[in-house]
């Protein structure tokens, strides 16, 4: 939950317009496509997430055959603008037309039951795990 002094906090979630929200996207991969995926991954998806209005967390995470990104939001306003914007939409076709993507790919967003994000006082930390 973004707190009025703009730092993040402890948030209950129980389903309200306002509550913070986690999005998860997942999808196969086609063998050999990992290099392509994690170049994607970092050159551009992070980069998107990372300068979204409203995002609070972005974790990117797989296994041998699926990916996954979750997504920590401030609330629905955020998340639909964010769904909405031109660099979404393109990003999407981007991966979409890479072919290095395979399967369904499903999303999934449900409102949070506890937030808890470090205060990292407004500095960029510059590297990503």
């Amino acid at each position: 939950m973004l707190m009025k002094d703009g730092h993040v906090g402890v948030g209950m979630g129980r389903g309200a317009p306002s509550d913070p929200l986690v999005r998860r996207w997942t999808t196969g991969i086609v063998a050999g496509g990992t290099a392509e995926y994690e170049r994607f991954a970092r050159e551009t998806s992070l980069a998107m997430f990372r300068d979204a209005p409203g995002c609070l967390a972005v974790v990117m995470w797989w296994t041998h055959e699926r990916r996954s990104v979750t997504t920590v939001w401030v609330d629905r306003e955020h998340l639909d603008a964010f769904e909405r914007s031109s660099r979404y939409v393109d990003t999407v076709w981007l991966i979409a037309s890479g072919g290095f993507l395979s399967g369904q790919q499903t999303v999934i967003v449900e409102p949070a039951q506890l937030v808890w994000l470090a205060d990292r006082g407004g500095q960029e930390r510059g590297d990503a795990y």
